[in-house]
């Protein structure tokens, strides 16, 4: 896999983070928000940061302070993606 940033992922694209594999629904750093998940419904005083669906649908939202870190979570792009949600 490769790494990538925290503020070129977009909704849609599929990453892992910290080794969990997730589809991206919205990320604030790029003011990218998928159709269900409207920016309004996540104010951006509240969510700096990066959501993601896990495969098995559960939500995940990594802060953006745990990208920049000292010791920071590992983000990639995924290589391989699901073929069903």
């Amino acid at each position: 896999m490769k790494p990538c940033s925290a503020s070129v992922v977009q909704a849609g694209d599929w990453v892992v983070v910290d080794g969990w594999l997730g589809e991206v629904v919205f990320c604030s750093l790029s003011d990218s928000y998928a159709s269900d998940y409207s920016k309004s419904e996540w104010p951006l005083d509240e969510y700096q940061g990066i959501m993601i669906r896990q495969v098995g649908g559960a939500l995940v939202f990594y802060e953006l302070y745990w990208f920049e870190a000292s010791d920071p979570i590992s983000l990639e792009w995924a290589i391989d993606r699901p073929l069903s949600k």
